[in-house]
């Protein structure tokens, strides 16, 4: 019966730490692959470009939201990567709250990113102005939501944090601790059976 109990303690580590492991792996930060996870929220022609708008996240909340603009010519559906992609951003108010410029990447040339850090809850407008040399210029105007955030950072996200972090310091102090009786029992053990 021995034999069996001290088999089981030497499994529990071998198995907690993978289980560990793949929690971590699972609840950890996801990828930066904006792009692949916008969602297209607008859509329309205007000019000779058809304009996409894209956002992380799909809904957006007060903080920062990810836009990619892809603009493509409507003629011939080629993506347009010479173009400059310019930003205004009107707040709940209606005043202009951000102006950017959207920029492509070499490795990822039609689409058009840029963050926003929208401050507060309500309906934003966005204007989009393109233009290239070979295409001219057009401009859309696009009204979004933002949502207030679930859970504001506070008393209550940090008890939550704690919890957590207590729990799981409690759970490895308790295999320690086990470990560390099993180890000292087992010289008593081989001194009892001679």
């Amino acid at each position: 019966m021995a034999s069996v109990i001290v088999s089981l303690a030497k499994l529990r580590a071998p198995i907690a730490l993978p289980i560990a492991a793949v929690v971590l792996w699972v609840a950890g930060p996801a990828p930066a692959d904006a792009n692949g996870r916008s969602v297209e929220v607008f859509r329309t022609i205007e000019g000779s470009y058809e304009l996409i708008v894209a956002l992380q996240p799909a809904e957006p909340v007060v903080g920062a939201v990810h836009f990619t603009i892809t603009p493509v010519d409507a003629a011939t559906s080629a993506p347009v990567t010479d173009a400059r992609v310019e930003i205004l951003a009107r707040g709940p108010g209606g005043s202009p709250a951000y102006h950017a410029v959207a920029v492509n990447s070499p490795a990822e040339p039609e689409y058009y990113d840029f963050n926003l850090t929208l401050g507060q809850q309500g309906e934003w407008t966005l204007t989009v102005d393109v233009s290239s040399e070979a295409l001219g210029q057009a401009s859309v105007t696009l009204s979004f939501f933002v949502d207030a955030r679930p859970l504001e950072p506070g008393v209550a996200s940090t008890f939550v944090w704690l919890l957590v972090i207590g729990a799981f310091v409690s759970g490895v102090l308790y295999l320690w601790r086990t470990s560390r009786r099993l180890t000292a029992d087992r010289p008593n053990e081989a001194e009892s059976s001679r």
